[in-house]
């Protein structure tokens, strides 16, 4: 029959949002591509795609730039992708697009100067947008949404690293343009944006020609990681934060590490927000204002004590079913070829502390007393266990065992050839208590 090569309990997979719900850093990759289809989707999805003359001759062409434009006749969005997982494509060097546009003024030839892409790069540019009156004919940087300051409408753009923002702007839809750093030139009939320098100040102010009011925000890469959107506090506003943001009616609340940190707000409230119970101290950011939130009571995470208990035994040979694919070990190997380890549990912890493992092998599983309680197979990542899953008493009483089975040499697991290596030797090599806070903002 088919093989069990599935864990038995965990359900993570390393989701973007772990099974406790740990924020990953994919989090913020899929959140910013999935800020941009809540805004665009409905221009994106009737649009129909294109690709160029020169494309990819199949999947192992390393080579071609791979990219494409969706658009519908007039206006569009070009996609770029350069990057594979577990491969390095190489950088593309003086890259310039061309791109026709039947029912209307032709083609753009963008961006004004070739750029290099860079390897592992993964982007998206808009052409012909219209934003409050703007068209904006092009940016070198990818649109996230859009929110309201102060009457303005302000385009909010993730530049990528590596490639300067460029912004080119229909001239008939501009009647004045103020922008914080870089040059602003005529060329033909654009206004070209070059030099500005992304970050929480690269506002373009624009006024349009016909009486309209813009803004053209361009966040650098890592800083438009940390974008939120949503309704708080009487208003739409757009968050930075490193942590994990939840808006929920009168209450933004905000998930981390427990260590102090801060976020940024646009537009601000009237009053400072109260965190937990206490104003937060506010200070002026580029075009936000940002706010500090204080250390949470429950401190730092903190090393975990383990004790190994039995070292472990030779690796069992790996059993296959249907075409080759390798079946997780039997139960019986983790009675008696698996290290194990004792975890000591302190009472003081407070509530949603992960335990933290760094460990090598093939299969983990942990047990509270003879109970399974979470399992994992080895991926060269952390193995995260969440407190609060378990039972408690029980906890308290007989602590946690770890019990992790190596990689047979022969195992047909396709692994590089490092990891292969560290996969074959069962071992925890550290562990960590990692506390967690959810923060509560309020209104002033």
């Amino acid at each position: 029959g088919y093989p069990n090569d599935l864990p038995v309990l965990t359900y993570d997979f390393q989701a973007p949002l772990g099974e406790y719900g740990q924020y990953r850093r994919t989090y913020h990759e899929v959140r910013l591509q999935h800020l941009l289809l809540a805004d665009f989707g409905h221009l994106v999805a009737p649009m129909e795609s294109a690709l160029p003359e020169r494309r990819p001759e199949g999947q192992f062409d390393r080579d071609t730039l791979r990219w494409a434009v969706r658009g519908d006749g007039a206006s569009g969005f070009l996609f770029v992708n350069n990057h594979q997982p577990h491969e390095q494509l190489p950088e593309h060097p003086e890259t310039s697009f061309t791109v026709e546009f039947p029912s209307t003024k032709g083609e753009l030839a963008l961006p004004s100067v070739p750029v290099t892409v860079p390897s592992g790069a993964y982007f998206c540019w808009p052409l012909r947008l219209e934003v409050a009156g703007l068209r904006l004919e092009w940016a070198t940087a990818q649109p996230v949404f859009t929110v309201d300051v102060d009457g303005r409408t302000v385009l909010v753009l993730a530049a990528t690293d590596g490639i300067a923002p460029e912004l080119a702007l229909d001239t008939a839809t501009v009647s004045a343009l103020r922008t914080p750093t870089g040059e602003v030139a005529p060329v033909g009939d654009r206004l070209l944006v070059t030099g500005l320098r992304p970050g929480t100040d690269a506002l373009v102010e624009v006024d349009t020609a016909d009486g309209g009011r813009a803004g053209l925000l361009v966040l650098d890469a890592a800083t438009a990681r940390t974008a939120y959107r949503g309704r708080a506090w009487g208003a739409e506003r757009l968050v930075l934060c490193g942590d994990g943001v939840v808006f929920d009616r009168d209450e933004v609340r905000l998930h981390g590490s427990g260590t102090a940190t801060s976020f940024a707000v646009l537009p601000a409230p009237e009053r400072a927000p109260v965190v937990d119970g206490v104003t937060a101290e506010a200070v002026v950011d580029g075009v936000f204002t940002r706010y500090a939130v204080p250390k949470a009571p429950a401190g730092e995470s903190s090393a975990a004590e383990v004790t190994l208990v039995r070292a472990a035994g030779p690796a069992p040979e790996t059993v296959t079913g249907v075409q080759g694919r390798a079946s997780a070990p039997a139960d019986k190997y983790f009675d008696t070829v698996a290290a194990e380890y004792r975890v000591e549990v302190p009472d003081a912890l407070p509530p949603g502390t992960l335990l933290r493992l760094h460990w090598s092998g093939d299969v983990g599983r942990a047990y509270v007393g003879d109970t399974l309680v979470a399992d994992q197979f080895c991926s060269g990542g952390v193995w995260d266990i969440g407190l609060d899953r378990l039972p408690a008493d029980a906890l308290r009483a007989e602590g946690l065992r770890l019990r992790v089975l190596p990689l047979h040499a022969g195992a047909p697991v396709h692994l590089p050839e490092q990891a292969r290596g560290e996969r074959e030797t069962a071992a925890v090599t550290h562990a960590e208590w990692i506390t967690r806070h959810t923060w509560s903002v309020r209104a002033g």
